[in-house]
């Protein structure tokens, strides 16, 4: 296996290890306290190791690329450096406890760039670009991006913030 295909399979695994802890702190606490977890893993973390994993994808990719995308493909340079820049915002925003209100801004823009990746990629698809990603990425980012923006609304809907309340 690549070194590319295992730092995308981290950072896949460390988003869903956030998701379920924030599942679970949904399920039996509160939404504001779900947004933490959310925060530290789902956005943090992750955006470091996609950083981690657009830069050996940029430095080991070499010709044209290949006529079928591969499920473990890295993200692109631009969306990884996005997903480090929010994550470091997110990582900051948990660990000087800026509040809900920052923490579900940063989740909620991770979300939204997510969405931007994942309308990107359905035009190269439908384009037939070389440069497309692969359908299980795709199927895979509008989940998550969806999943964001739900966590951050609700975080934001329960600590009582209008126009969200």
């Amino acid at each position: 296996m690549k070194a590319t295909a295992v730092a995308v399979l981290v950072a896949d695994a460390v988003m869903a290890f956030g998701f379920v802890v924030g599942f679970n702190q949904l399920g039996t606490q509160s939404p504001v306290d779900a947004i933490l977890p959310v925060a530290l893993f789902s956005v943090g973390i992750t955006g470091l190791l996609a950083l981690v994993a657009a830069l050996i994808g940029h430095r080991w990719s070499s010709g044209p690329p290949d006529d079928e995308p591969h499920a473990l493909s890295p993200p692109t340079l631009d969306q990884g450096f996005a997903a480090f820049g929010i994550g470091l915002v997110a990582i900051a925003a948990v660990g000087w406890r800026w509040g809900v209100a920052a923490q579900a801004a940063v989740v909620a823009a991770q979300g939204l760039a997510l969405l931007l990746a994942a309308e990107r990629g359905v035009v190269l698809t439908l384009r037939d670009d070389p440069a497309r990603p692969s359908t299980y990425r795709l199927c895979l980012l509008t989940p998550q991006a969806v999943l964001l923006v739900g966590f951050a609304w609700a975080a934001l809907s329960d600590a009582g913030i209008r126009p969200f309340s």
